[in-house]
């Protein structure tokens, strides 16, 4: 057998300023052929999974492209439209092959381009003809109509946090070694429902409803017949007529009995998490009472040198996350911990991106001390600009690899970066928006996140992963941002109604098949 392999993946949110262009996807990751392999493969990806079936099971995998960006909003047209481009070119040299694996985000929006990704598919086809394709997804994908008719089977993330990317990889791989070897034929059921969810209420990782509509699809994997099952929550800031979440089961068989088992185990599914969209709830705070919260705590002062009894407050920037499309220059919690000052009982560590603040500050040496304005530049709207006063204690320019558990193995590019002391408040400025759901982005500086008292990541949820096993407590801040938690305070235009959370109604799923 022999497999083609390639990525493209963005997600975007509708409210963001930002825009991503062909050097966003290069900041990120852009490899062509060979280079795939040896960057991609062994990492905790969906093409990591690809290649450790392939290696088991005897197949070639031939890589054609791999490339994600950043979220932000829409990507720029010329860049989606030369990406895409070189993609199929890349496809096309390389057949014929006996199956085609494809790595989409599933919730990705171009400039003057309504269905990208489904566009993307319809192009593969022309260029591929039958071959089998098996799509993976992100578990915040809104998989359009499009999409899913030109896929043979789509398969997307369990978990949120997003740690199962590599065994999403595997299970996509697997079916089209299925698909080809064993001549099984796979179709597709799905439903729409009409709900939108915060991404912090989503969490598959502790007791509570998305954790209970995880196990009950997993459970329902195990019927005969069915080969797949996802369930895909929204990502939450798209404005789209199509918007909503989707359950998608991949099912074998034409018999009247295997369509209805597919359908009635599509529409449990769906019903399940109708029924309980009133329970996903998280807890947020103002920046103000987060801070005060964490100063109140009942713990001793960190000694110097060693870690705090009990683990640091991490304090999610939810309405400024990152890898939701913000644009990573909020300064409401910086603002409160300059103001809080020696009432810190421990080290506060916290990121803002703020390229202009960087080049200012890689004008002195470490030692100096600085005066500079930092964030509320390309987010003014919510938060203006906070003058920091400090010492310079690093300047760092380049990137951070991610050990886990979710993305692992990825290399983030932070550029120029430095970091400003300010008595017991550490400020990391980066010229790049990066992920710093994992310690490994305070790692790459010097700063060491189990040993602070405070440590802040503009990251929603998949922070979680890697902060819960440290963390004394987890806080998420309430206030305005492009990706807020409240959703009924972003100007939606095009979401479909009703919608919830907008509208709240009866609603009863009716199944289609759609292959």
């Amino acid at each position: 057998m022999r497999f083609i392999c390639a990525e493209l993946k963005q997600e975007a949110n509708s409210f963001s300023p930002l825009r991503s262009g062909l050097r966003d996807f290069e900041n990120y990751h852009l490899y062509r052929g060979a280079e795939v392999e040896d960057r991609l493969s062994g990492t905790g990806t969906e093409i990591g999974g690809f290649y450790a079936v392939a290696r088991r099971e005897g197949v070639e995998l031939v890589p054609a492209l791999a490339t994600m960006a950043m979220s932000s909003g829409p990507v720029v047209q010329e860049a989606y439209q030369a990406l895409s481009k070189e993609l199929l070119q890349r496809v096309e040299a390389l057949l014929p092959a006996d199956g085609i694996l494809l790595a989409l985000h599933g919730a990705m929006l171009v400039e003057g381009i309504d269905d990208p990704e489904g566009t993307l598919l319809a192009e593969l086809r022309e260029v591929a003809g039958t071959i089998p394709v098996v799509v993976s997804l992100d578990l915040h994908a809104v998989p359009t109509s499009g999409l899913i008719e030109h896929a043979d089977a789509v398969v997307g993330f369990d978990t949120c946090p997003h740690t199962d990317l590599f065994e999403t990889g595997v299970r996509a791989a697997e079916l089209l070694v299925k698909i080809v070897h064993q001549g099984v034929k796979p179709r597709m059921a799905l439903v729409r429902i009409p709900l939108d969810l915060p991404a912090e209420a989503v969490d598959t990782s502790q007791a509570g409803p998305a954790m209970d509509l995880l196990q009950a699809a997993r459970a329902a994997r195990e019927q005969v017949g069915i080969l797949s099952t996802s369930v895909f929550y929204p990502q939450p800031w798209l404005d789209v007529p199509h918007l909503g979440a989707t359950i998608l089961v991949v099912f074998e068989g034409t018999s009247s009995g295997a369509l209805a088992r597919a359908t009635d185990v599509t529409a449990a599914l769906a019903q399940q998490l109708w029924d309980s969209r009133h329970a996903f709830k998280a807890e947020y705070h103002p920046v103000e009472q987060v801070v005060e919260l964490a100063l109140a705590a009942d713990r001793p002062p960190v000694a110097a040198g060693h870690e705090p009894a009990a683990g640091p407050f991490v304090i999610s920037d939810s309405p400024d996350t990152i890898a939701g499309g913000a644009t990573g220059d909020s300064t409401h919690l910086l603002r409160q911990l300059l103001e809080v000052g020696e009432r810190l009982p421990g080290s506060a560590l916290l990121t803002v991106v703020d390229a202009d603040a960087a080049r200012e500050s890689a004008r002195h040496v470490p030692g100096e001390r600085v005066s500079l304005w930092a964030g509320g530049k390309a987010g003014r709207q919510f938060n203006p600009p906070v003058r920091i006063e400090g010492v310079l204690r690093t300047l760092f320019h380049g990137r951070f690899q991610i050990s886990g558990p979710s993305y692992s193995g990825l290399t983030m590019q932070m550029g120029l970066t430095a970091v400003v002391e300010v008595d017991r408040l550490k400020v990391v400025i980066t010229s790049e928006r990066t992920w710093s759901h994992s310690p490994d982005f305070y790692r790459a500086v010097g700063l060491e996140p189990a040993r602070a008292w405070i440590v802040h990541t503009k990251s929603n949820s998949t922070f979680k992963a890697s902060y819960a096993p440290i963390a004394y407590r987890i806080l998420f801040v309430a206030g305005p941002g492009v990706s807020s938690p409240d959703l009924t305070s972003l100007p939606f235009q095009r979401r479909p109604r009703p919608l919830y959370p907008f509208e709240d109604f009866e609603w009863i799923p009716r199944p289609a098949v759609c292959r």
